[in-house]
């Protein structure tokens, strides 16, 4: 809260140092997006585009959305890194390219196969679950985090069958190397689970 009271008064100098401490947790991707804004702007600190993609990058690796599709448009434009067009499309395929929809359809799926908008509807509870399977294995393909920690967690809770573990935890690991934080806490509730 200090932190946004001083960029609220435009105590830009002030933030930096607090800000840079901040991103010493590594769920703080906010502190680091805003210091990549910073160094782009010149707020505070001299304008420096070289740190502001350092900081960018730093909170998309983190899995904040807008830090990803920031990334992308650096590596597209050259703005604080060289030009690279295939390090562009993977950060807008991270950043774009979130399973809302495949979600949407999964809830949707769960919801008429419990009867919550109208009595059961098996049929349509399947269609809308593969649908949600079918988008999650393309975006998986294009290796996107979120759509693999989602796969994990549809093994986990045996949404499509049996429940399995073991394809969960290799879909969690994937996730985690694709850029996708949660993983980490959803591997660290199957361990804390598998000693109790």
């Amino acid at each position: 809260a200090p932190i946004i009271k001083l960029l609220n008064h435009g105590d830009y100098q002030q933030s930096v140092p607090l800000l840079k401490k901040a991103v010493l947790d590594p769920d703080n991707s906010w502190a680091a997006y805003t210091l990549g804004h910073l160094y782009s702007a010149g707020l505070g600190v001299p304008v420096n585009q070289q740190q502001a993609f350092h900081w960018y990058l730093h909170a998309a690796e983190s899995g904040d959305r807008f830090a990803q599709r920031q990334v992308a448009n650096d590596y597209l434009h050259g703005w604080g890194v060289a030009a690279n067009p295939q390090r562009a499309a993977f950060w807008f395929r991270q950043g774009l390219m979130v399973p809302q929809v495949a979600n949407a359809d999964y809830w949707l799926g769960k919801d008429y196969a419990k009867g919550r908008f109208l009595p059961k509807n098996p049929t349509k509870a399947h269609w809308y679950q593969q649908q949600s399977r079918q988008l999650l294995h393309t975006l998986y393909a294009e290796k996107v985090g979120a759509a693999a920690y989602d796969l994990g967690l549809a093994a986990l809770q045996g949404t499509s069958g049996k429940k399995d573990p073991a394809a969960a935890e290799q879909y969690f690991r994937i996730a985690l190397t694709w850029h996708y934080p949660p993983a980490a806490n959803a591997l660290k509730r199957m361990q804390k689970e598998n000693h109790s």
